[in-house]
């Protein structure tokens, strides 16, 4: 009672508190999953087709140094002739 008087009150949360405050979150989170598995989903799509494309630069560059050789049936083609 003197504590009261004083002005000095105790805070503290209580259970039902805390079971408002997880729930909350509980919800907050149950949206923003969604939204994560679409830019998870988006970031694979640009990893893939990165591989692709260093795929195709480093199959770009080897038939350029190795022109005539293991890539064709033929010997000793023109570049005219690969059009």
């Amino acid at each position: 009672m003197k504590d009261r008087e004083m002005g000095k009150t105790n805070f503290a949360f209580t259970l039902v508190d805390l079971l408002v405050i997880i729930a909350v979150i509980a919800i907050l989170a149950s949206l923003l999953l969604p939204a994560l598995s679409k830019d998870r989903r988006k970031s694979r799509q640009v990893v893939y087709a990165n591989n692709l494309k260093q795929l195709a630069y480093g199959l770009l560059m080897y038939a350029d140094e190795d022109r005539y050789h293991s890539l064709s049936a033929k010997e000793h083609i023109e570049d005219a002739d690969l059009n």
